[in-house]
């Protein structure tokens, strides 16, 4: 009964309505217009709902795509899926976007006006972890990048190949970039962990503690710590583990891994008897991080530990802290 709806959203658009309605309406009228027939007023009803702020603009840049290409409008619907699949890669609108470029390009061959827009939109999905989706990106430009850039490229495709479990492709994907002036901490940290997931524990040991000496306040030698220590639990070297725990705590102790490690050391700590080494630790990351999951339990043991050191007064106050 497409003409009532048409009557019914037509009359609904002069209310403005606010909300979910604001850009629903606008998109059911445009789908009921293409649905007469009548995709020209389908056009005119989205390109004024699109030049206003909203909520999920990919869905009305894909439904004024679509009404574009049927109106033979290739050029303005080519830039309005070129808009969604490299600006917004994440959204659910990206993979029709997809196959609309795939339908209206010319070429597969990326232009050089779009190299940048798909580097971009590459390391989106780098960082959301699509790794997949995100090497293929990569693989895309790899030969269309200026020599600055191709370490970069290359070294984002090894990456993606390590969190694949292609960690020999990734091995000798690094190998040619671990004395890459910009890249190289980077570089040699995925390496040696590549090396690690193939059985080479030795060699890893050997280059993890290298690479933290070379670059000492690098986010790299942080990371490459806590992949340390956790070699060392795997291999039930736990002594071992507590010492780069503690190395991890003290040379980094505002690193995303540092709540782990004070968690770790402390604990381990504690059990030694070492308890005045127990309330550092566990007082000094929960004074770093007062909004860590692991607080409750850093003020817990910190107050068993001046306990056993007789400290009532501060123990008390802690445990007043953990019950409030």
């Amino acid at each position: 009964r497409f003409a009532e709806a048409d009557a019914i959203f037509t009359s609904m658009m002069t209310a403005r309505p606010d909300g979910y309605l604001h850009d629903a309406i606008p998109l059911r009228l445009a789908e009921v217009a293409v649905a007469r027939q009548d995709p020209a007023r389908a056009e005119v009803v989205l390109r004024a709902l699109i030049a206003e702020e909203l909520a999920v603009p990919e869905e009305a840049w894909l439904a004024l795509a679509q009404v574009e290409e049927t109106l033979a409008h290739r050029d303005h619907a080519l830039e309005l899926y070129r808009r969604i699949y490299y600006d917004s890669p994440l959204s659910a609108q990206a993979v029709d976007a997809q196959s609309g470029i795939e339908r209206l390009q010319e070429s597969a061959t990326i232009s050089a006006d779009l190299v940048g827009r798909a580097q971009r939109r590459a390391q989106r999905l780098f960082e959301a972890r699509r790794w997949a989706q995100a090497r293929a990106g990569f693989e895309a430009i790899a030969n269309a990048v200026n020599d600055d850039t191709k370490d970069l490229i290359a070294m984002r495709i090894a990456e993606c190949e390590y969190y694949l479990d292609r960690n020999r492709v990734a091995r000798d994907g690094l190998k040619p970039l671990l004395k890459a002036d910009q890249f190289e901490a980077e570089a040699r940290y995925f390496y040696i962990n590549a090396i690690r997931e193939l059985g080479d524990g030795k060699t890893f040991v050997t280059e993890a503690r290298e690479l933290v000496k070379d670059f000492p306040t690098s986010e790299w030698a942080a990371e490459t710590l806590n992949s340390l220590a956790s070699h060392y639990l795997v291999v039930d070297e736990d002594a071992e583990a507590d010492l780069v725990f503690r190395e991890l705590a003290q040379k980094f102790p505002k690193h995303r891994f540092a709540e782990r490690a004070a968690w770790k050391a402390g604990w381990a700590a504690y059990r030694s008897g070492r308890f005045e080494e127990a309330v550092g630790l566990f007082e000094s990351a929960a004074s770093v991080f007062p909004r860590a999951d692991y607080r409750p339990s850093w003020l817990y043991w910190s107050a068993r530990s001046r306990d056993q050191l007789n400290d009532t007064v501060a123990a008390n106050e802690r445990y007043r802290l953990v019950v409030a």
